[in-house]
């Protein structure tokens, strides 16, 4: 298979790892090639996203051998609609992403992916980075609950800006802190409790915003999924071995 390629790609059943599918409710591979103003859904639910504000021309672009899409500040993100985690379930959150190593926001913080609005008391889930400030390059896990234990800190830092990274979030009743972050195989604990765990919401999907929208990020996402389940530190291990589109390569 020569990456990246839409010719010569699988899911489910038919991928080179099917049991890296087990518990996907959405999947989006920009890496695999352009196409046009929307992301396929390869979760098999139908849920698109869409990019807006991209100069389709420009903003699909070619970095470390692989296809990826660009999100701004300048007003340029992807929509979703919610992808199906409810209350308390365990779920997995997976991002080949560059982030750029130039941002701009006056809390110094950014997100990359998740469905939730930008207050700290509306419920649900987001990746969030700080590029700056005391809390530079530490990972936040934001849910919802009016409360700062809604948005936990990881205990060290990881700056990732300027270069292709994996940057998984897990959430779990059976983790320390309820969850954490594997970054480039590396696990980050949190370094405070989790209060509230529901996160079921119907904020949309984004990449490169919030709700709000208050912020917004400089950075091109090759590689999105997000499982109904707590993934294994292994299975977190093959994904960073595979490389973007990893899972899309077909059995052999």
């Amino acid at each position: 298979m020569t990456k990246p390629s839409w010719q010569d790609f699988a899911t489910h059943d038919e991928s080179i790892a099917p049991e890296l599918w087990d518990g996907v409710v959405g999947a989006w591979a920009p890496c695999l090639g352009p196409t046009g103003s929307r992301l396929h859904d390869h979760s098999r639910r139908s849920n698109w996203g869409t990019l807006s504000g991209q100069v389709l021309a420009t903003d699909w672009q070619l970095q470390s051998g692989s296809y990826s899409v660009l999100t701004s500040t300048a007003n340029k993100f992807i929509q979703a609609n919610t992808v199906p985690i409810e209350g308390t379930t365990d779920f997995t959150v997976a991002l080949w992403v560059n982030l750029s190593t130039t941002q701009t926001a006056l809390d110094n913080l950014v997100p990359l992916f998740g469905q939730k609005a930008a207050s700290a008391s509306d419920a649900g889930w987001m990746m969030v980075y700080f590029y700056g400030g005391a809390n530079a390059g530490k990972w936040m896990i934001s849910t919802g609950s009016g409360s700062a234990f809604s948005e936990p800190l990881t205990s060290g830092t990881a700056d990732t800006r300027g270069t292709l990274a994996h940057v998984v979030m897990r959430r779990s009743a059976g983790l320390a802190q309820n969850g954490d972050y594997v970054i480039n195989g590396i696990r980050y604990a949190l370094a405070t409790t989790l209060t509230i765990l529901n996160v079921t919401t119907t904020t949309g999907l984004f990449w490169g915003r919030d709700a709000g929208p208050l912020r917004s990020t400089n950075q091109n996402v090759f590689d999105a999924a997000v499982w109904r389940r707590c993934l294994h530190v292994n299975e977190i291990a093959e994904l960073y071995r595979l490389g973007p589109s990893g899972m899309y390569q077909r059995r052999r």
